[in-house]
């Protein structure tokens, strides 16, 4: 790989974004996903030069066979409005996701993929991999990622204006201008310290979106006060168990925690399942990364014959930034 460093794409979390803005077709397909994708790729590379992107994509995650239950609710018939709405931006995302590949193809913009892990599986591969030596910039709007935060590694969220790095993720870092205008610190947000205790928030509360549940009575911010209050879970259970803590003196919710061994069951699944640092995930299977070339008349073709005339107006000064991409 190149010396310089990346910005790592979450292709699934990108393209929804996109899905849900003003629908462009040409005939019956759809391209607004495509569009909307690539226009904030321009946007970002113009302004991080020095990182090479990569878009990770989706495989079909490892979780399912460790937790049946995992994302369950997305298989199942839309009802409600709001069903109905998310139902129809999946599908518009999946109808536009091979001309998307071909536009990423076309820009000389890498892909990665393996077939049992998720986009944010393979941002903790690579975190793990070159966090030491390359400075990594994350793009989703998935706050899962915030576990993944380290002196050189920057979560950020360009579609609802969010950025939080390594210094801004501390409850007394007062210091808000270097977040810069329009983001949030990171202690105003998720009220925490560092990014590793972010995993046993999420642990603790579980995350409906995937199905997965909580260890019952403690919502986001009982975890949130557990892990600033004891500064993790396990040194939690470690004062319960050399008895410096009074168990009969906690509250209801966390003395249930402590004395449940089915909620501590519950936490150990949860760690497994939603862990980015856990040495239980498996290894990649069928790893795949793409090496394309920038193909600007290529590119230039495909603008036409998708009618993306903004981009060909000024072909030229729109393609500039994707001429630093190196494979």
């Amino acid at each position: 790989m190149s010396s310089k460093g990346f910005m790592l794409i979450d292709e699934s979390n990108w393209g929804h974004a996109a899905a849900a803005t003003q629908r462009l077709s040409i005939g019956e397909q759809e391209t607004h996903v495509v569009f909307g994708f690539i226009r904030r790729l321009r946007s970002i590379l113009a302004t991080f030069p020095m990182l090479n992107p990569i878009s990770l994509a989706d495989g079909i995650s490892w979780r399912y066979e460790r937790f049946p239950e995992y994302k369950a609710s997305r298989n199942k018939e839309p009802e409600t409005k709001q069903e109905l709405k998310i139902a129809e931006i999946r599908k518009g995302f999946k109808s536009q996701k091979k001309l998307l590949i071909q536009a990423l193809g076309l820009l000389g913009v890498r892909r990665m993929h393996a077939l049992n892990l998720e986009a944010d599986d393979l941002a903790a591969m690579l975190v793990k991999r070159y966090a030491g030596d390359r400075r990594i910039l994350m793009l989703s709007g998935d706050k899962d990622w915030l576990q993944l935060v380290r002196p050189s590694v920057t979560w950020m969220d360009v579609i609802n204006d969010r950025r939080i790095g390594f210094k801004t993720f501390s409850e007394n870092n007062k210091n808000t201008a270097s977040v810069g205008l329009g983001f949030e610190r990171a202690g105003e947000w998720v009220g925490i310290s560092r990014p590793d205790q972010w995993a046993d928030v999420k642990c603790l509360m579980g995350d409906t979106s995937d199905g997965v549940p909580g260890v019952g009575g403690i919502g986001e911010k009982g975890a949130i006060e557990l892990v600033r209050k004891y500064g993790s879970v396990a040194n939690f259970f470690n004062m319960v168990l050399d008895k410096s803590l009074d168990v009969d003196s906690l509250p209801k919710k966390l003395k249930d925690f402590a004395l449940s061994v089915e909620k501590n069951d519950i936490f150990r699944r949860n760690d497994m399942l939603m862990n980015l640092d856990s040495r239980l995930a498996p290894k990649p299977n069928g790893l795949t990364l793409s090496s394309p070339k920038l193909d600007k008349e290529g590119f230039r073709e495909f603008c036409s014959a998708w009618m993306f005339q903004s981009i060909l107006t000024d072909f030229d000064n729109w393609i500039e930034p994707f001429e630093g991409v190196t494979s």
